[in-house]
């Protein structure tokens, strides 16, 4: 048999994930990626949901990474373009991976959910740039409409839920939510 690595073994059930969805996830479609016997697999997994728990911080981890690359990008000073370039890596990275992004916030299952200082570790560095843009009493309230707007954007926009095909009518859409949300709070 094979040997496994945990790492492998993560990003193999996420690719998994990304090309066939979570439902059909199973840990002996797993074992037979890896020429095992399921049982193998416990040695490195307790469960199904401490799996679906790696796979999620695995996203949130990438996820992170990509959007404070292209925070970083933007000097503070420029708090406005900063938010629109994390909003657009968000947006970006959701695209890139969307099974795996709907399966980051799928379930309110602390078994599945990565763990909670992570996605605050995601969040400080953008409450930050809100902070420059609209002061610290406002900046968390801000922080909170820009995830549900970006959240609630890209869920839709990947279920297929904006139905109108003019050209280029979402991305307008998009961009133009962002600049009068961002706007609404300077």
């Amino acid at each position: 048999p094979a040997r496994i690595d945990r790492e492998d073994l993560i990003r193999t059930a996420r690719h998994m994930v990304e090309e066939h969805g979570a439902d059909n996830l199973s840990l002996s479609n797993l074992a037979v990626a890896f020429g095992v016997k399921t049982p193998s697999l416990y040695n490195h997994i307790a469960n199904k949901a401490s799996l679906l728990q790696a796979i999620n911080t695995l996203t949130m981890r990438e996820m992170m990474a990509f959007v404070m690359l292209k925070l970083d990008t933007v000097p503070e000073t420029q708090p406005h373009e900063a938010l629109i370039a994390a909003a657009n890596a968000y947006r970006e990275y959701a695209y890139a991976h969307p099974r795996a992004y709907l399966l980051l916030y799928a379930s309110d299952d602390p078994e599945v959910l990565p763990d909670s200082t992570l996605a605050r570790e995601l969040a400080l560095p953008i409450e930050e740039r809100f902070v420059v843009l609209t002061g610290p009493e406002e900046s968390l309230a801000a922080l909170r409409g820009l995830w549900a707007l970006m959240h609630g954007f890209v869920t839709l926009e990947l279920a297929g839920q904006f139905r109108r095909t003019d050209e280029g009518a979402v991305e307008d859409a998009w961009q133009r939510a962002l600049d009068v949300y961002l706007d609404g709070w300077q």
